[in-house]
């Protein structure tokens, strides 16, 4: 028969005792090996690819993991506080606590499954973002590489055409010909003046732009080791 009793020492160096673990215990209202099997029922259940993105945060950082994880959820409770504060009760879903289930039974959702279910939302998500900076960018000749490669993937297919952001970009082109046109025949002098006026705002635009390579900002290297597998 199998002897499940765990015996532990506590290494030195540690900065806590057993006694720091029994007053611990009792504040959260339980005993100390209730305490403790909470910390191994914790670890055993973690996904280990998830302790291993964990492991590489705290590498990163140079802090411990416990720091990592709490820090993240603190993020997370903060930024629900401040939406509570701003707009009051939420009917937002929280998808990372989705069940799914074949008509008999139902799990959560969890670990890579999820990483990966999430993630592919997020990019979406960041992608539009980009696609509306990027037609912002490109009307002063300021494009990042990143940019350029995003729109010519959006222009080449049915999801680009179909897009609100399509719509408004021939809209604006439309309306800034038209504008052009009705200047230049009006006011040609002012049509000039404003030509060059435009001109020299793209260039100061593009030397500022390119002083700060936001490509740049996270090496390969250190995204490796945050998220490693």
């Amino acid at each position: 028969m199998e002897d499940n009793k765990i015996n532990v020492r506590i290494p030195d160096g540690t900065g806590y005792g057993l006694s720091d673990i029994e007053a611990k215990a009792k504040k959260l209202g339980m005993n100390k090996s209730e305490l403790i099997m909470k910390g191994v029922s914790m670890m055993m259940n973690f996904d280990e690819v998830f302790l291993k993105r964990i492991q590489g945060y705290s590498e990163g950082l140079h802090i411990p993991e416990w720091l990592v994880l709490q820090n993240m959820i603190i993020k997370r409770m903060a930024d629900e506080a401040a939406h509570y504060e701003v707009y009051g009760n939420s009917t937002k879903l929280l998808d990372e606590f989705m069940l799914i289930g074949d008509g008999i039974e139902r799990r959560s959702v969890t670990g890579e499954e999820l990483f990966n279910s999430l993630k592919d939302q997020y990019v979406i998500k960041y992608e539009r973002k980009l696609v509306e900076q990027a037609l912002n960018e490109e009307k002063y000749g300021t494009l990042h590489s990143r940019e350029k490669a995003l729109l010519i993937k959006y222009r080449a297919g049915d999801t680009w055409r179909e897009s609100e952001e399509y719509k408004q970009e021939l809209e604006r082109q439309a309306l800034e010909k038209k504008q052009i046109e009705e200047i230049e025949k009006k006011y040609p002098e002012a049509a000039r003046k404003q030509k060059e006026h435009i001109e020299k705002m793209k260039a100061e635009r593009k030397a500022a732009r390119s002083n700060f390579d936001w490509e740049e900002t996270v090496t390969p290297e250190e995204l490796a080791g945050w998220q490693k597998d």
